[in-house]
C-alpha cells in the first residue's frame, strides 16, 4: 500500500517518539548506575597475549634467554615479561628490558613435548594466548629479523662504567687488528657433551689472522682459567695479550666485543662477546667445529649446528678437517702404484618422507612404489608416534611458512588434526644419488626443487590419496582430494631437522660406516675385529620379531630362520616376520619383501665376499659381521642365500675379536680421501714442469679438495691447465662448501683470505709486488643484474667432466654448456664497469656457444 503524499510525514513520527523516549530513559539509567554507563561507554578490545619466562643461568645463558623471549614474542605479537625480580643483565647493560608479568600463562611452550631439552636447536613457535617460554632457546634463528636484532643491539648496549673500563684496556691497541680469543673452561670441562679444543685449534685460528694481517694483529685472550694460559706456550708469543682477571664478566664480555674479529672455544659467554661485536661490525668469528658431542646423552637430538652457529662464521678443528664429499671423484696420477678406484663419491640428495596416519595401510606398497623410481635407496624406516601433531606439523612445515604464511598452511594441513590414530607416522629417509633439479612456482612460492622426488610425491598421492566422496573424480593434479597420505622434504634441505626432531638417526648417522668393511648405522664402526673362516651351519640368527614359531630375541639356526624360508621359496613366511618386526619397530632398514627380492637379484653368493662402493667414493668389503657367539649382527639375508646356494664355509668379520686384516679392495691405504689432487702416489711432490708460482696454485688446490669437491670454472685452455697460469691471474673454482674449503687453506699458513660474502672468497698470494695468484672461492653463482639464472651448484657439480693435462695431472670441468652460461653471465654481470669481461663474449664465439637472454 502507498500512503497519499500529504499523509506521509505522520508515518514517522512513531519513529521519533521511540528516540526520545529512548534518551530520556538513558539518562535516567546514567544517573542510577553511572559506572555501568562508563563501562558500556568503553570500546571492547582483547587484551595482548602475554609470553613469560624466567631467566635462569649465567651472563650467556640469559643473553639467549631473552633473545629468544624478544624475537617469538615479536613474530607472535605477544608482550615480553620476566618473573624475576632482579637478574643479572640488569647490572650489566642498559636495557630497558620486559617488566614483570601482569599475568601468567597457564600454557608452557618451547622446549617442551617432542623438543624436550633441544636447546641448542630452532622450532617454529606459533603462540596466540598467554604463554610460559621454557628451555633455553640457543639459536640465532629465534631472533634474526632485522627490527629483533636492532632492539636487541640497544638493549644489549654496555653500561658506561663497564665500557670505560674495557676501553682502557683496550687502548694501546687502538692501531691494531684486534682478535679476541675467549677461552671457557672452569666448569665447562666436567660438562661430557662440550669438547675443549686441543692446542692445535687455536694456533690454526690464530695462524689465520696472522697470515691475513701481519703484524698488525693482536690478540687479546679472555678466560676463567688465566693459570692454565699463563702455562701454554702459543698464548706466549709476543702478539699475544692476557686480559686481566678479577674485573668481572661484564667488563670481559665488553673487551671480546670492542675487537676486531674473534676466535670462540666453547661456550654462550664467547657465542655472545662474537654476536655484540664481530659479528656485528663486519669482522669475522672463527669457532671450533667439533664443540659438541652429539652421541653424548645430552647433546643427542638437541644440538643443530646450523640452528646454533651464524653460517658467516668459520668451523675449525683441532683434528684433520672434516671432509665434505658428496661430488664426483677426480682420478689418480696414471703414475699411482694403486688400482684406480671405480667408484666416485656420490652427489646425492637426502629427503625425508612422511607417510601421514592414513597412509600406513598402504606402507609396503608405497615403499614398492619408491623403488619403482632407478635407484633409490632406503636408509632408515619406522612407524612412530609424535608426542604432539602439532608441533611436528610446524617442523615438518616450518620453511613453507616462512615462505608463503601460516593461514596456507593451516589450511593444507587442517584435515591431519581429524584422522584416526592421527599421531601415528611412517619415517622414511630416503637417498637420491641422481637428483634432478628443477625451479617450481613463481614469486614467494618459487622453489628448487628434486624433480624426481616431485614426481614420486605426486604419483603416491594420485594412487592412495581418499576419494572424499562416492562421487569424486580427479582434479587437475590428478588426485581425488588433496587429504595427502605422504609429505616428501623435495628440496633436499629439511631431511635431518625432520630426523632429528623425531629423535631418529639423521643423515650423518645412515652414513656412518667403517674405513675397510661396511657396517650399518646402529652398529658402531668396531676399532678391534678379525677376519674369520666360519661354517655358516655353526652361526645363529637372532629373531627381531615374534610370529608363527619365532620368538624376538631367540636365537635360530639359519636354516630355521624366515630368511632362509624365503631364500628357498617360502615368500609368505618371511613377509609375515618383517610386517611384525616393522610393526614393533625392531627392523629399520629396508627389509621389505621387495628389497629381499632386489637383492637376491644382484647377490651372487659365488663372488662372496664383494667389493662395494659407498657414498664418499671409497670401495669397502660387504661381509657378514658376527659377533663372539656366532650370532649375526649385520647380514642374515646373505647368510641366508649362500646357504641355499649350499655355500656354508665363508670368511666374515668377528667383531670384538682382535687379530686379521679384512681384504684389501685395493683402496688407498691411509683410507683418507678419493680425491687426491695432483698427487703422486698419495704424496705432495713438486711436479717439475710447472713453476714455483705455479705449484704453489696445485699445492692449494690440493689441501682444498682434499677436504671438499671443487670443479675449476672459465679456465680458457683446460688441457694446457695449469701451464699456462702467469703472474696475477685468478682461478676460478666452484666448492661444495667454501667454510671448509678456507678451513684448509688456513692450514697452509701462506694465503691471504678475503671473505666477500657468505658464498664467495678470495685467497691471495702475495710476494713483494702485489698479488702473484688469486683463487677466487664460489659456494654458489650470483648475476643480480642479468635475467638469465646461473647453473645450480649441484647441476654443476653432477656433470662435471675430468680433464687430464700433458703434466699427467687431473682435475674437473662444467660442461661445455655451464662453461658456456657461466662466461655469458659475466659479461653481461660486468660490461658497463669491465671491459676485459669481453674476452668471454670470443671463447663463446669460439666454442659455438648458444646465444643466451639479454640483460635486464
Amino acid at each position: 500500500l502507498r500512503f497519499p503524499f500529504m499523509l506521509r510525514p505522520l508515518c514517522v513520527l512513531p519513529i521519533l517518539m521511540a528516540l526520545v523516549c529512548g534518551t530520556i530513559m538513558f539518562h535516567m539509567f546514567q544517573q542510577m548506575f553511572p559506572d555501568n554507563v562508563s563501562a558500556m561507554k568503553r570500546p571492547m578490545v582483547s587484551e595482548t597475549a602475554t609470553l613469560s619466562r624466567t631467566l635462569v643461568g649465567r651472563m650467556g645463558n640469559q643473553l639467549f634467554q631473552m633473545a629468544s623471549l624478544i624475537g617469538i614474542a615479536e613474530s607472535n605479537g605477544m608482550i615480553p615479561c620476566v618473573t624475576n625480580k632482579q637478574f643479572l643483565l640488569n647490572t650489566t647493560f642498559v636495557g630497558p628490558f620486559p617488566t614483570a608479568c601482569p599475568r601468567s600463562g597457564n600454557v608452557s611452550v618451547g622446549e617442551v613435548g617432542v623438543h624436550q631439552n633441544r636447546f641448542a636447536a630452532y622450532n617454529l613457535i606459533i603462540q596466540k594466548t598467554d604463554a610460559h617460554l621454557s628451555g633455553y632457546q640457543q639459536s640465532w634463528k629465534f631472533f634474526s629479523t632485522r627490527k629483533v636484532e636492532d632492539t636487541l643491539r640497544k638493549m644489549f648496549t654496555l653500561r658506561t662504567e663497564i665500557q670505560n673500563i674495557s676501553a682502557s684496556v683496550l687502548a694501546p691497541f687502538a692501531d691494531s687488528i684486534k682478535v679476541g680469543v675467549h677461552l671457557r673452561r672452569g666448569d665447562h670441562l666436567a660438562l661430557g657433551y662440550l669438547r675443549f679444543p686441543k692446542g692445535a685449534y687455536f694456533k690454526k685460528a690464530m695462524n689465520y689472522f696472522r697470515n691475513k694481517y701481519g703484524q698488525r694483529v693482536r690478540f687479546l685472550v679472555a678466560s676463567d682459567d688465566n693459570a692454565w694460559i699463563s702455562g701454554q706456550a702459543i698464548f706466549q708469543a709476543e702478539d699475544v695479550h692476557t686480559v686481566p682477571a678479577g674485573n668481572g664478566a661484564g667488563v670481559d664480555l665488553a673487551i671480546l666485543a670492542g675487537c676486531n674479529h674473534m676466535i670462540i672455544s666453547l661456550g654462550t659467554f664467547g657465542w655472545w662477546a662474537a654476536w655484540l661485536g664481530a659479528h656485528a661490525t663486519g669482522g669475522e668469528v672463527v669457532y671450533y667445529g667439533d664443540e659438541f658431542d652429539t652421541n653424548h646423552l645430552i647433546a643427542s637430538g638437541a644440538v643443530e649446528k646450523a640452528d646454533y652457529f651464524p653460517p658467516e662464521w668459520i668451523p675449525m678443528w683441532d683434528t684433520p678437517i672434516p671432509r665434505q664429499m658428496n661430488g664426483p671423484g677426480s682420478i689418480a696420477r696414471a703414475t699411482s702404484n694403486f688400482s684406480p678406484n671405480p667408484c666416485s663419491a656420490s652427489n646425492g640428495m637426502w629427503h625425508a618422507i612422511i607417510l601421514w596416519a592414513h597412509g600406513l595401510p598402504h606402507y609396503e606398497s608405497i615403499i614398492e612404489e619408491i623403488h619403482n623410481v632407478t635407484n633409490l635407496w632406503v636408509g632408515y624406516q619406522r612407524i612412530k608416534t609424535v608426542q604432539a601433531l602439532e608441533p611436528f606439523i610446524d617442523k615438518v612445515y616450518e620453511d613453507d611458512v616462512m615462505r608463503v604464511g601460516g593461514k596456507h598452511i593451516a589450511a593444507k594441513t587442517g584435515y591431519l588434526k581429524n584422522l584416526s590414530n592421527s599421531n601415528t607416522i611412517g619415517i622414511l629417509a630416503l637417498f637420491d644419488p641422481t637428483p634432478k633439479t628443477k625451479e617450481y612456482g613463481e614469486g614467494r612460492w618459487k622453489i628448487t626443487a628434486n624433480q624426481r622426488m616431485v614426481d614420486l610425491k605426486w604419483a603416491i598421492r594420485r594412487r592412495f590419496n581418499p576419494r572424499l566422496s562416492p562421487n569424486g573424480v580427479r582434479d587437475g593434479y590428478g588426485v581425488y582430494s588433496h587429504h595427502h597420505v605422504i609429505h616428501i622434504t623435495d628440496t633436499g634441505e629439511d631431511a635431518d631437522g625432520i630426523l632429528q626432531f623425531l629423535r631418529v638417526p639423521d643423515t650423518s648417522a645412515l652414513m656412518r660406516t667403517h674405513s675397510v668393511f661396511f657396517t650399518p648405522w646402529h652398529i658402531p664402526a668396531p676399532s678391534m675385529y678379525s677376519v674369520q673362516e666360519v661354517d655358516l651351519s655353526d652361526v645363529h640368527i637372532v629373531c627381531a620379531a615374534s610370529v608363527g614359531n619365532f620368538t624376538a630375541g631367540k636365537q635360530v639356526a639359519i636354516t630355521n630362520s624366515p630368511h632362509y624360508a624365503f631364500a628357498t621359496g617360502n615368500v609368505s613366511v618371511y613377509a609375515a616376520y618383517y610386517e611384525a618386526g616393522r610393526l614393533a619397530g625392531a627392523l629399520t632398514d629396508d627389509h621389505t619383501v621387495g628389497a629381499f627380492h632386489r637383492l637376491r637379484k644382484v647377490f651372487r653368493p659365488s663372488e662372496y665376499p664383494s667389493c662395494v662402493c659407498g657414498f664418499d667414493g671409497l670401495q669397502r668389503l660387504s661381509m657378514i659381521l658376527i659377533n663372539a657367539k656366532k650370532r649375526i649382527v649385520d647380514g642374515a639375508h646373505r647368510a641366508a642365500l649362500l646357504v641355499a646356494a649350499n655355500i656354508t664355509k665363508v670368511p666374515v668379520i668377528q667383531i670384538g675379536e682382535p687379530g686379521g686384516t679384512p681384504i684389501s679392495c685395493n683402496a688407498r691405504p691411509d683410507q683418507t680421501t678419493t680425491l687426491d689432487f695432483f698427487v703422486q702416489n698419495a704424496t705432495r711432490r713438486m711436479v717439475p714442469a710447472l713453476s714455483k708460482l705455479q705449484n704453489t696454485l696445485v699445492l692449494w688446490l690440493q689441501h682444498i679438495q682434499e677436504h671438499t669437491d671443487m670443479v675449476l670454472f672459465k679456465v680458457d685452455y683446460p688441457q694446457r691447465f695449469p701451464l699456462d697460469v702467469k703472474y696475477g691471474q685468478d682461478v676460478d673454482v666452484l666448492v661444495r662448501s667454501l667454510d671448509i674449503a678456507l678451513a684448509a687453506v688456513a692450514e697452509i699458513g701462506s694465503p691471504v683470505v678475503h671473505r666477500l660474502s657468505p658464498h664467495q672468497a678470495h685467497v691471495d698470494h702475495y710476494d713483494n709486488h702485489g698479488i702473484a695468484v688469486r683463487i677466487d672461492l664460489y659456494e654458489q653463482f650470483f648475476f643480480p643484474n642479468v635475467a638469465w639464472e646461473a647453473p645450480s651448484k649441484n647441476a654443476v657439480f653432477q656433470s662435471a667432466i675430468t680433464v687430464t693435462s700433458p703434466a699427467g695431472l687431473t682435475w674437473l670441468r662444467p660442461t661445455i654448456l655451464h662453461e658456456c652460461r657461466l662466461r655469458w653471465l659475466e659479461y653481461h654481470q660486468y660490461k658497463g664497469t669491465r671491459p676485459s669481461k669481453k674476452r668471454h663474449l670470443e671463447w663463446n664465439r669460439q666454442h659455438g656457444c648458444p646465444q643466451f637472454y639479454s640483460s635486464k
